[in-house]
């Protein structure tokens, strides 16, 4: 279980004001996440300020090597396929947040999910 949107938006107001004026945020309620799509031309730039809020990035290799924390915590975005990513926080440093990076089949734009667990990982 993940926070609701309104717990999410405050948990990651700082990360959230890093992407203003960037990508538009809604509410994706199948995931229980905020979900922005950009085009491919700035996955650099959103990359980049990703990278600087989150402590670890996964691909589908990757992952299967990560903690069992980590993958309880973002359990509902852990089967990453080619050129899917996972940003993830480090698990008991307080809110457990991550970001699904999950390109488009056609190559013209990326999804962007934030989402947080609403559990307290160790």
């Amino acid at each position: 279980m993940n926070l609701n949107q309104a717990e999410l938006e405050i948990t990651c107001s700082e990360l959230l004001d890093a992407f203003k004026g960037q990508l538009t945020w809604k509410w994706d309620e199948s995931f229980e996440a905020l979900l922005a799509a950009i085009k491919t031309v700035q996955q650099d730039e959103i990359q980049q300020i990703l990278a600087k809020y989150f402590a670890h990035l996964w691909d589908g290799r990757s992952i299967r090597t990560a903690p069992k924390s980590i993958m309880k915590g973002a359990e509902n975005f852990i089967d990453l396929r080619a050129g899917q990513l996972l940003f993830t926080s480090e698990p008991g440093t307080g809110a457990f947040l991550y970001a699904a990076w999950w390109p488009w089949g056609n190559a013209s734009k990326i999804s962007v999910r934030l989402a947080a667990s609403a559990r307290q990982l160790t």
